[in-house]
């Protein structure tokens, strides 16, 4: 179910069906953050005025985008290579779980984890027509 739900607004991104939603561009302000920690407001200030991430926050992006990226990788190789694709998905999807079990522990809380991928079920969900 949440695989499913990532691809459909991965193609809703894609297709820029939230490109004309309100604030779409621009900076959050973390002035209004309810997650922000007491006396973190200034670092996390600092942290937007400079366009940077917290290291476990620019992660987790590094992880989302390896996993776009694999998981076309593999759709391509479906179509082209059906032969090795399972063999090639296993094992980027081992290495994509051991980047997120390195981020889960990295985070300042449990609520920033992220599920490992289950790589039978995935390649699974990227068979389907």
């Amino acid at each position: 179910m949440e695989r499913a739900a990532e691809e459909k607004i991965r193609q809703a991104m894609e297709a820029g069906d939230f490109d004309h939603l309100a604030g779409y561009g621009k900076p959050i302000d973390w002035k209004d953050n309810p997650f922000a920690p007491a006396g973190w407001q200034m670092a996390f200030d600092l942290l937007q005025k400079n366009g940077l991430l917290l290291p476990w926050m620019d992660t987790r992006r590094e992880i989302e985008a390896e996993i776009i990226r694999v998981n076309e990788q593999c759709t391509r190789n479906l179509r082209y290579h059906p032969e090795l694709a399972k063999d090639e998905f296993f094992k980027q999807v081992e290495a994509i779980n051991r980047k997120i079990f390195d981020y889960n522990l990295s985070v300042p809380a449990a609520s920033f984890q992220r599920k490992l991928l289950k790589a039978q079920a995935e390649f699974d969900l990227l068979k389907q027509p």
